[in-house]
């Protein structure tokens, strides 16, 4: 087999159903691990430029043949890695991912997660000198080591996007509060925070966080990141976003209002803004002051205005 394929998806949540038997799920995983060995041992070298991988990996004695999927998919010169793969608890995973994942000269954008332990840091070194783009989808790591050798190993680096799932069981094992100078990457234009994870005293770690991400153009902020800013910080304590030009946010109570209203007033380059979620709001009170031109408003579902202040 020879083929010329510039993107390849691999997905395994569709053949596998709950009511099954072991004996039958058991069948179907082995039927996709065969067809995704005979695909890629089939994709010409250097034709894959995306490899889409979603996957349930609880064989702790087949974790190595996931491994050779992802180390062949780079073989091939991948520019777009995805990978969606869950793992059982683990604190001390067997190593994953292969060494070509952190460093390789083709990777443009990389997608980790979902469920996914990454353990101690990977490398020593990684090196990832046309990388723009990281997603992190609920992914554990057990030494926040990582997160300076990952992204001190991403010059190119663009655009971030963090969603965290809680999950008890697994968020207490792996109690790494998260390094608030990774957000502030020197290049990253675009950031999405979907949850921000505090331990500890919530103050300080959180006022660093946002003065790290000051400098974004665009901000995504989920109802949750809102929630945790609006609870361990004081208004006055928002920074400037000097470069902040469209702006996502995302809450669902009145008082939030103010903590909008305290970002715009703070972002004078801010053009685009999209509200979703403060629903039934008429008056807060509250007054914008700030200078900037915003030209493009988005609302996401009903939302009630400011009445009188605005």
């Amino acid at each position: 087999m020879n083929l010329l394929c510039p993107s390849l998806y691999l997905d395994d949540s569709d053949l596998l159903y709950p009511e099954r038997q072991t004996e039958e799920e058991s069948v179907v995983h082995n039927s996709f691990r065969n067809f995704v060995d005979k695909t890629l041992s089939g994709c010409n070298n250097n034709s894959l430029k995306k490899f889409s991988l979603n996957y349930e990996d609880d064989d702790v004695q087949r974790m190595s043949l996931t491994t050779r999927w992802i180390s062949k998919a780079m073989e091939k010169g991948v520019s777009d890695l995805d990978l969606r793969i869950y793992m059982p608890l683990m604190y001390e995973p067997p190593r994953l991912l292969p060494n070509t994942v952190f460093i390789n000269n083709t990777l443009v954008k990389l997608t980790l997660g979902t469920e996914l332990c990454l353990g101690m840091a990977p490398l020593e070194y990684v090196g990832l000198p046309l990388l723009k783009s990281l997603f992190l989808h609920t992914v554990w790591f057990s030494d926040d080591a990582i997160c300076d050798v990952m992204f001190d190993g991403c010059p190119e680096l663009e655009e971030l996007y963090i969603h965290h799932i809680y999950i008890e069981d697994r968020d207490r094992e792996f109690n790494i509060p998260p390094a608030p100078h990774y957000l502030g990457h020197n290049n990253i234009k675009k950031l999405t925070v979907a949850t921000i994870m505090i331990w500890g005293s919530e103050h300080e770690p959180c006022l660093k966080i946002m003065n790290s991400i000051s400098n974004v153009q665009i901000l995504y902020l989920s109802s949750s990141t809102v929630e945790v800013i609006y609870e361990c910080l004081d208004l006055d304590e928002i920074p400037l976003f000097k470069n902040l030009a469209t702006l996502h946010f995302e809450g669902n109570k009145e008082e939030y209002w103010k903590l909008l209203c305290n970002v715009i007033e703070k972002s004078p380059k801010l053009e685009t803004l999209v509200l979703k979620g403060l629903c039934g709001v008429s008056d807060c009170g509250v007054k914008i002051d700030g200078g900037n031109v915003v030209k493009v408003v988005e609302i996401q579902g009903k939302i009630s205005f400011f009445t009188d202040n605005v």
